[in-house]
C-alpha cells in the first residue's frame, strides 16, 4: 500500500468554509484529524463579500486548529466555478489542445478574467470516435 502524504483540505462554499487536515495513520492510510467549519455570513448576492469573509474566516480557522503550512487541496463550488464538458473527434494531442482551448474559449464568460484548465478522458469504448474533456474554470 502507498503511503498517503499529509495535506490540509479548504472546502470553500457560498456561506461556509471548511477546513481539515489529513494525515497517515500507523499503516500509511489516509485518515482525518482536524475538521472544523465556520458561517461566513455575508449575503449570497453581493459576490464582493465573498472573498474578504473567506479570507478572515481562514485567518480565524488555521490560528484556532495551529494548521502548519504544506500541501493543500482546494475545493470551490458554487458561482465562482465553471465546468463544462465537450467532445472531441480524436486526434493528435496537440490538436485537442488546441480544440479545448477554442471550445473553452466560446464557453468561459469573460475567460480572460478566469484561470481555467481542462482534463481530456480517454474513449469509454474501444473504436469510439470521439474524446470527452471536461473544461474548469474559476473567476479570478
Amino acid at each position: 500500500m502507498a503511503t498517503f502524504a499529509r495535506r490540509v483540505v479548504l472546502d470553500v462554499g457560498a456561506g461556509e468554509v471548511r477546513i481539515g487536515e489529513i494525515s497517515p495513520d500507523k499503516r500509511g492510510a489516509p485518515v482525518v484529524t482536524l475538521l472544523r467549519s465556520i458561517s461566513l455570513n455575508i449575503d449570497p448576492t453581493k459576490p464582493a463579500e465573498l472573498f474578504p469573509a473567506v479570507m478572515q474566516s481562514l485567518g480565524s480557522l488555521v490560528k484556532e486548529m495551529g494548521l502548519k503550512t504544506g500541501l493543500t487541496t482546494l475545493c470551490l463550488g458554487g458561482p465562482s466555478v465553471f465546468t463544462r464538458v465537450i467532445k472531441l473527434p480524436l486526434s493528435d494531442p496537440r490538436q485537442v489542445e488546441q480544440m479545448v482551448g477554442f471550445e473553452a474559449q466560446q464557453a468561459v464568460p469573460a475567460i480572460e478574467e478566469a484561470s481555467w484548465d481542462f482534463q481530456v478522458f480517454p474513449p469509454g469504448q474501444v473504436g469510439a470516435a470521439e474524446l470527452e474533456a471536461l473544461i474548469v474554470a474559476m473567476k479570478t
